[in-house]
């Protein structure tokens, strides 16, 4: 699937760079993934301090995503309000996706960059970006 372009819904938003998602397939058929966002790396919320730097920056940026996610679903809602850029997978076996809004054409890695510079500087550190 490197790079095609899948209509998706969002499902959930784990943390600030992977979702849950529902991918449109031909013929009816749809697929369920865990998806990580490519060339990002959000701060950890999971197993962090309460109130710590780290868990606080994850907490925002998932807010950030869901935010971001939930300006995509306007009604009447459309069944693929997302369009999935699939690369590949990670090594754990999620996609590894960006996510671009149908309504607007706005790429979720793109914004959440603008918003988060530090998110792409983590990819690059963890290299995973």
């Amino acid at each position: 699937m490197d790079g095609r372009g899948l209509g998706a819904f969002v499902e959930r938003v784990s943390d600030g760079d992977t979702l849950e998602l529902v991918y449109s397939l031909e013929f009816g058929i749809v697929r369920r993934a865990r998806a990580r966002l490519i060339g990002v790396d959000t701060a950890e919320t999971f197993g962090r301090a309460p109130g710590s730097t780290e868990r606080v920056d994850g907490e925002r940026q998932a807010a950030f995503v869901r935010d971001w996610v939930a300006a995509g679903v306007t009604p009447p809602r459309q069944a693929w309000p997302f369009v999935a850029l699939v690369h590949g997978a990670d090594k754990y076996g999620r996609d590894l996706v960006d996510l671009v809004r149908v309504r607007d054409g706005r790429s979720l890695v793109a914004d959440l960059v603008a918003a988060f510079p530090s998110v792409a500087q983590g990819a690059r550190l963890a290299g995973s970006g």
